[in-house]
């Protein structure tokens, strides 16, 4: 069985909760699964049991590697099995703001039931518009 590694906890400059997780194999596996996009792969480890929430040198999730590609299958699975959205990486984002970032607005609406928080789009965001105004979908 693969070590899961040692799991440490800290908050960053906002008080927000960052999961820390020492590089496994495990944790290896379940990074570069997210970021491929390899749904069975994912299924596989989650099925092995262990903490979904490492982190790669840049601080990013699986699901927020997940969300940065929009593969709406693993960031449903990875959710429904405990996997934190609200964890940062380097740069202060969530899987939310990735998801945001690249228009992935049908996986930011799994990311809001998950976070429980109000989602606000820019105009320009959603389509040409004049003003500064904020509104929701």
């Amino acid at each position: 069985m693969a070590s899961r590694g040692i799991i440490m906890e800290r908050k960053n400059k906002d008080g927000n909760h960052t999961a820390i997780i020492k590089e496994d194999n495990f944790s290896k596996s379940l990074l570069q699964a997210a970021k491929n996009g390899n749904f069975r792969k994912i299924k596989a480890l989650i099925e092995q049991g262990g903490c979904l929430d490492c982190q790669d040198e840049n601080g990013n999730t699986p699901l927020i590697l997940a969300s940065t590609t929009g593969q709406e299958e693993i960031v449903s699975a990875l959710l429904k099995n405990g996997a934190d959205p609200w964890i940062r990486n380097k740069e202060e984002q969530n899987a939310m703001d990735v998801a945001k970032d690249n228009f992935h607005y049908t996986l930011m609406k799994s990311l809001h039931s998950a976070m429980n928080t109000k989602i606000w789009f820019h105009p320009d965001e959603l389509q040409p518009a004049a003003g500064n105004a904020y509104m929701t979908p």
